[in-house]
């Protein structure tokens, strides 16, 4: 109902939405080998696990430069990481992406205006 709300309010012509989950996001082992490949050579000694399409790493906090790297040196085109509950942080290439979680942003807006 709120984001019904404060999408009426929108200039749908100055707006790029993206809906984001996370749920269900690991297809199995069905991975193309080459793509496997190359984020073994990307990522290097810091991958933990490749279940496509999520990339685990040792060291989480070098999230940021894996992700940037995957978009720079593959043939992915998109490459995106949580960066805290509230934003979602992605390259591709064109330059970055920050998205903002659409029920905190809700949730704030409706504080604002309550």
């Amino acid at each position: 109902r709120y984001f019904g709300n404060l999408v009426k309010k929108l200039n749908l012509d100055e707006v790029n939405l993206i809906l984001y989950c996370d749920h269900g996001m690991s297809f199995g082992r069905f991975i193309n080998a080459e793509q496997g490949k190359e984020i073994e050579r990307i990522v290097g000694n810091d991958l933990k696990v490749f279940i496509h399409p999520n990339v685990y790493l040792k060291d989480p906090d070098k999230k940021d430069k894996v992700a940037r790297d995957i978009v720079l040196e593959s043939e992915i085109d998109f490459a995106f990481y949580r960066e805290n509950p509230h934003r979602v942080v992605g390259y591709f290439d064109q330059g970055k992406m920050i998205t903002i979680n659409i029920i905190y942003l809700i949730n704030s807006f409706v504080k604002c205006f309550s």
